[in-house]
């Protein structure tokens, strides 16, 4: 960096300064510090990406909100977005709000001031796991759609075709303002309206915005840090940096830094600038991840503390509620929604059904919920698929004793009273026969049934979830299941989603088969190759979790080495990567594969092996080549 000579600064002491022409050409925030964390120099990229300077974007004259000005909003988390925006201040906007709770997500519009029979908004409780909450309509004759995108971390609101967005970290408020004497533009937020003071409570406490669009921020030197950025994490740090230079304690490390920085997620680089004889000057280096997210290839660090951050910032449960659930391996969207669904329906009471194809860890999750619903009663798993039509009713309810020919003398209890203070789980409930759908339905509605031959009913304590792989409502409109029942037993339901649905939980998941089966086969634990978790990654995985199992079981058993080698993996042969039909070449390469390899593990050598499969040297080899049977 080039150093000019000495000038006077603004405390009237001798300093160096940098010249401003190189900061603003360097391709990253730069802010240069003094020992009193007061602010030295400030390039044009670090303005930028804290929004000080907004110039060539949609520009508005500075003011304040007017009675009558039409307001557009949204928050990710009331009560706790950068504002502290509270349901009392949006009565300004006519919101009657009377269910909103703090953290609960909104959007909506209202004219400040004004009318409140024009208000109208959206709302989503803090507990509810949405995609996005979304809200069109036409208001005062502009056209309205109002989106907030949770997993995309993204605020929209579209006016008469104008797009409006901004990007958040974890907690934030967005606002359009159009005047209520002409509908113009008046105000809209955008990046670095923390620093500008401009956030939704603010402006509607009675506190003015300044202009967009222009390119004159003014001078920020002099002026204190902690003016413009609230972060507990930098302060801190750079608290510490001052400690270690006054104390002489050490060389002061640059310190790396994931930060939330204004709502906005920044990587921060903190590093001693140059010395001076009264102490040292700081330099902050930052980016914003929100625009830069190349920078997650290039430091795994920062990787990690975005999926920390990530985490946090989503609308999930808190990690107590994922440990009670963690036998249920996968921390994607998808599975966090169905372990914050299970943790709901342990609280309560009602009737669950599960829902998802065969092998999704359907009756893994029944128990989950059975374990941790604070129940003293036993789980009882019933396979309805696997009971005859007619001992069904014998064996759901049980009978008394001498009920018909051949009855035991002492009576049987049945499903229904062996749970009772506990949870029966029917699987395959879309098996139950007609003729026991009624009876079914008469027990769930009453809390009571009758054992075959007995004249009193006995109480049905047990709670009951059901679970099926089966579209059970196309079932009901063929009339091969009773409507009555379904809606008794959907009452909360929990969807598991395919293997293929979420690879991203597929490493976690073959991680823990193969820490289980280790101990199952008494045998080292293994891992797996890159080319076999490639292999693994691109599979449709029909069969779900548990082919997943048979598949790392058998190659467990085969491999013996410490690695697992592509040689090692058979997948089935009645699918293909896209989870369609193989054609019949497809299972025919399948088949020559799996005796070739067969064979190789049986015979002690190549010769031998090309002996028993009749093959020559050439043919043998070019095989090994085409299977990946190298090695």
């Amino acid at each position: 960096m080039k150093v000019k000579k000495q000038k006077d600064d603004a405390y009237g002491k001798q300093m160096p300064f940098i010249d401003d022409e190189i900061l603003d050409k360097i391709d990253e925030g730069i802010i240069l510090l003094d020992q009193s964390l007061k602010i030295r120099a400030f390039n044009e990229k670090a303005k930028r990406i804290t929004g000080i300077l907004l110039s060539g974007e949609i520009s508005h004259a500075a003011g304040c909100l007017e009675p009558g000005d039409f307001v557009f909003f949204m928050s990710n988390m009331l009560g706790e977005d950068d504002g502290e925006l509270t349901p009392e201040l949006l009565s300004r906007v006519g919101i009657d709000a009377k269910t909103l709770k703090q953290g609960d997500a909104i959007v909506g519009m209202g004219i400040f001031d004004g009318d409140v029979t024009k208000a109208s908004f959206k709302q989503a409780s803090a507990t509810a796991l949405l995609e996005q909450l979304v809200y069109q309509t036409d208001f005062m004759g502009h056209d309205v759609k109002m989106a907030l995108d949770f997993y995309a971390k993204r605020m929209m609101i579209t006016l008469d075709g104008q797009v409006f967005e901004q990007r958040y970290a974890k907690s934030y408020g967005h606002m359009v303002v159009l005047s209520g004497k002409d509908g113009a533009l008046k105000f809209y937020q955008d990046k670095g309206y923390t620093i500008r003071r401009e956030a939704i409570g603010d402006l509607l406490r009675g506190g003015r915005f300044g202009a967009k669009g222009i390119a004159d921020d003014g001078s920020l030197n002099g002026r204190e840090l902690a003016s413009l950025f609230e972060s507990e994490v930098l302060f801190e740090q750079l608290a510490r940096m001052l400690a270690l230079q006054a104390t002489h304690r050490g060389e002061i490390q640059r310190q790396k830094l994931y930060l939330d920085l204004n709502f906005r997620p920044a990587f921060c680089v903190l590093e001693r600038f140059f010395d001076r004889s009264d102490g040292i000057c700081l330099m902050i280096k930052f980016r914003d991840l929100s625009e830069m997210q190349v920078l997650l290839s290039e430091h795994e660090a920062i990787l990690e503390d975005m999926e920390a951050l990530r985490t946090t910032a989503r609308r999930v449960p808190d990690p107590a509620v994922l440990s009670k659930f963690e036998a249920m391996s996968g921390l994607g969207d998808a599975m966090i929604k169905v372990k914050f669904l299970a943790d709901r329906a342990a609280q309560i009471k009602s009737n669950v059904l599960l829902t998802g194809e065969s092998g999704t860890g359907k009756t893994l999750l029944a128990r989950l919920i059975h374990d941790n619903s604070g129940v003293n009663g036993e789980f009882v798993e019933v396979n309805c698929a696997a009971i005859p039509s007619t001992l069904f009713e014998s064996e759901l309810f049980g009978y008394e004793r001498g009920a018909f020919t051949g009855a035991s003398d002492q009576g049987k209890k049945g499903f229904f009273e062996q749970a009772a203070g506990g949870t029966l789980f029917l699987d395959e409930i879309g098996e139950v026969p007609p003729e026991i759908q009624v009876k079914l339905l008469q027990a769930l509605q009453s809390k009571r049934f009758y054992k075959i031959g007995a004249s009193i009913p006995t109480r049905a304590s047990a709670r009951i979830i059901t679970a099926t792989n089966k579209q059970l409502y196309e079932a009901v409109k063929a009339h091969q299941f009773r409507e009555d029942l379904f809606y008794r037993i959907n009452v909360f339901p929990i969807e598991i989603p395919a293997l293929r649905e979420r690879r991203e939980d597929l490493y976690g998941l073959t991680k823990q088969i193969m820490q289980k089966l280790s101990m199952q086969l008494e045998m080292p634990e293994k891992q797996l190759s890159a080319e076999v978790y490639s292999l693994l990654r691109s599979y449709a995985w029909p069969g779900n979790i548990r082919e997943l199992e048979n598949v790392l079981e058998r190659a467990m058993a085969v491999c013996v080495d410490e690695t697992i080698m592509p040689e090692h993996i058979i997948l089935s042969h009645l699918s293909g990567k896209d989870g369609n039909a193989k054609s019949l070449k497809e299972q025919l390469m399948d088949y020559e594969r799996q005796v070739i390899l067969e064979t190789l593990h049986k015979t002690k050598s190549h010769q031998e092996a090309m002996a028993v499969l009749g093959l020559a040297k050439s043919s043998f080899y070019e095989r090994l080549r085409k299977f990946h049977l190298n090695g």
